[in-house]
């Protein structure tokens, strides 16, 4: 059940004796009855409640006005969406300035909204740290932020910004972890696109003439002038988000609307459909993005752990055996253990054992077995089987990690899917 009120002071443009309140009651209250619940209006064949105060001091060419609504909240916007553009879009305008004093639409409106700017800001910081730590590693403070950046001709200082926000409190160690965060969406927009050259062009200028050009190529002389090109973070290692033109103007809207949500200005019905219809899509790809950066550093790091306990395994063969016909069995042995592998790695995030998968072990078992039954010991046989069984246990609970810790992380994305279209099948609702 949604509260929701709407306040107005309503003044006349020239002194008149008229009773402002009676004529405020009378424009409310034309398409509605009154009831012991407050006043009933029907609008398109529905009936809505509403409560009006209504006062004017008298010799005063002032008045106040009040409306509240209880009920389901796409009831209580539609009803006082109406009952607002009789007070501010109707003939009462001509002749009086209204002013809206405490705006509960809006408020609303804003409370919804915020919470998606917010995802918006942290996912975004999220996949900009993958990326630049990925890139540059620890030293991507000083490899990127500390560039003289300009705008229309003008330099702006990231860093001196980040530090002025930050007030010199934090350490530049510390803001190797924390510098994203001092950052508003404006000098983020600045941070990512603003154009800035890794050598300045007098340096190159002045490398060239100093060279020996015997000596030098000319793909040599291109990459000098490369360097002293204008450059921007985005177009340098951030291009695959998307296009950069498109995405500077993405988040330059997203700063404006923002905003306005941010400082709980106006907001229409229209403009707030508007708004979260972008900043969801926008949510979405970013999302998308990030899992997709998450998941493809955690193939990597798990391919290299069953990797390493595949290599292990091999070791322990080598120093055990020496003929050429186990020689061989090991060599087979490898390259299914490498079309398995090649399956987890592709299979991701399938379930945990695939049929193909468990065939796959079944057969490599069997043929590694048969080719030493006739070769060595019952003893020899027990080791080696030891040996590659506790490797299959690894990959096995490797994988299962892989198959659980992918299966949580797309069930929190659906999840969150499902609430952004839980929340887009009421705001349907409301109109």
């Amino acid at each position: 059940m949604a509260d929701i009120r709407m306040s107005y002071i309503i003044v006349a443009k020239e002194t008149t004796d008229v009773s402002l309140e009676n004529i405020i009651i009378e424009s409310l209250s034309k398409d509605s009855i009154t009831t012991e619940n407050g006043q009933k209006i029907v609008l398109e064949g529905k009936e809505y409640l509403f409560n009006q105060r209504i006062h004017q001091q008298e010799g005063t060419t002032q008045c106040y006005v009040e409306i509240i609504s209880q009920g389901r909240i796409k009831d209580v916007i539609y009803v006082l969406t109406y009952l607002d553009n009789i007070i501010c879009r109707s003939e009462i305008v001509k002749y009086y300035q209204v002013i809206t004093d405490y705006d509960g639409l809006s408020q609303y409106y804003c409370e919804k909204l915020y919470p998606k700017y917010a995802t918006f800001e942290r996912t975004l910081r999220s996949i900009l740290y993958i990326i630049l730590i990925k890139t540059y590693g620890l030293d991507w403070y000083d490899e990127v932020v500390k560039k003289d950046r300009f705008e229309n001709g003008k330099k702006e200082d990231i860093d001196a910004e980040i530090k002025k926000i930050a007030k010199g409190k934090k350490s530049p160690q510390k803001l190797i972890s924390t510098a994203l965060e001092e950052m508003d969406i404006d000098t983020m927009r600045k941070f990512l696109f603003l154009p800035y050259r890794c050598i300045a062009p007098d340096n190159v200028i002045d490398t060239l003439v100093n060279s020996d050009f015997d000596s030098i190529t000319k793909e040599q002389i291109y990459e000098k002038l490369n360097l002293a090109s204008e450059q921007t973070l985005w177009r340098e290692c951030l291009s695959q988000i998307g296009d950069e033109q498109t995405w500077n103007n993405n988040i330059d809207s997203i700063r404006i609307s923002r905003n306005i949500v941010a400082h709980s200005k106006t907001l229409t019905f229209e403009k707030y459909e508007k708004y979260r219809k972008e900043i969801n899509k926008r949510n979405r790809e970013l999302k998308n993005l990030l899992t997709e950066l998450q998941e493809e550093k955690f193939k990597q790091e798990q391919k290299k752990e069953l990797t390493s306990s595949i290599n292990n395994l091999f070791t322990v063969v080598g120093s055990i055996f020496g003929s050429g016909e186990l020689k061989k069995a090991v060599a087979d042995l490898q390259a299914n253990m490498k079309n398995i592998v090649d399956t987890i790695s592709s299979s991701i995030p399938n379930r945990f054992f695939s049929e193909s998968l468990q065939e796959s072990s079944r057969r490599m078992a069997e043929t590694f077995n048969q080719q030493m039954k006739s070769l060595y010991s019952k003893e020899m046989m027990e080791t080696m089987r030891l040996s590659m069984s506790e490797t299959l246990r690894k990959m096995t609970e490797t994988y299962s990690h892989m198959y659980l810790d992918m299966d949580n992380l797309n069930g929190n994305i659906a999840s969150i899917e499902e609430d952004e279209e839980d929340d887009a099948s009421n705001e349907n609702k409301n109109k």
